[in-house]
């Protein structure tokens, strides 16, 4: 599991930079989403700066994007960091629970595209 572990530290590293990138500062805002000129192309704001996603969105595509802003992103990464640690814990426990061989591989399954993913990692159905 320790090759697992280590996957998922750097990808969680690896989506933290980008957030961090997206949100260009230290300090993260809120996304919103604003009418835009057309009314038909909504813009996503940071900080009242709007930005129009290339070649247009539609409304719910707008929210999924303010949804999606880099703070939920790095609050979502401190969640998964978390469970790897518990992950770990349980791993070393004196109660032998082996819960961790689920939960690790469910924390990849995001990553299945990953050149570096591995098919024994997936869950089983």
């Amino acid at each position: 599991m320790d090759d697992l572990i280590a996957f998922l530290r750097a990808r969680l590293d690896e989506d933290e930079r980008a957030a961090v990138a997206a949100a260009g500062q230290q300090t993260y805002y809120d996304w919103e989403v604003h009418e835009a000129e057309p009314p038909e192309q909504p813009e996503v704001r940071v900080k009242d700066k709007p930005y129009r996603v290339a070649g247009g969105v539609d409304d719910s595509t707008a929210m999924h994007i303010a949804r999606h802003d880099p703070a939920r992103v790095l609050s979502e990464i401190e969640s998964k960091r978390r469970l790897i640690q518990w992950c770990e814990w349980m791993v070393g426990d004196f109660r032998g629970s082996d819960v961790w061989k689920d939960v690790l591989p469910l924390l990849a399954l995001p990553y299945v595209g990953h050149s570096d993913y591995r098919a024994e990692w997936r869950p089983e159905d």
